[in-house]
C-alpha cells in the first residue's frame, strides 16, 4: 500500500536508518535536512533503484558503516572526485575515524 508516494515499508526503512544515526547530522548538531552520504560512491547508480529497495540499501550501509548521515550543509562540503580541492576548506575538518574511512575511498587524493 502507498501512501503520499512512498510505501510504508520504506517509510519504515527510512525512520531506522535516521534512529541508527541518532536523528542527526553526524558532522553538527543539525536534526533537519538529513541526507545520506555513501562513504563510497556507487556512481548513483542507488538513485535509479525503487524506494523500498533504496532506503533498504541505505540501512545496510549505514549498519555496516558504508554510510553516514549528514545534513544538506555538511553534505554540500565533501570532498568528491570533482570536488577534491573541498578537503582544505576551513569549514570541513574531518576526525581521525573520519579521515581514515576517507583515505580508505578510491577516489580520495590529498
Amino acid at each position: 500500500m502507498k501512501i503520499s508516494g512512498r510505501s510504508q515499508l520504506a517509510r519504515a526503512l527510512r525512520e531506522q536508518v535516521f534512529l541508527l544515526a541518532g536523528k542527526k547530522c553526524s558532522r553538527c548538531p543539525a536534526t533537519t535536512d538529513l541526507q545520506i552520504h555513501l562513504l563510497v560512491s556507487d556512481g548513483g547508480v542507488h538513485h535509479h533503484f525503487g524506494s523500498d529497495r533504496r532506503w533498504k540499501f541505505y540501512l545496510d550501509k549505514i549498519k555496516s558503516g558504508g554510510a553516514v548521515v549528514l545534513c544538506r550543509a555538511c553534505h554540500q562540503r565533501v570532498p568528491t572526485a570533482r570536488r577534491r580541492g573541498a578537503f582544505r576548506s576551513r569549514d570541513f575538518s574531518l576526525t581521525v575515524l573520519q579521515f581514515q574511512e576517507l583515505r580508505d575511498c578510491p577516489d580520495f587524493e590529498i
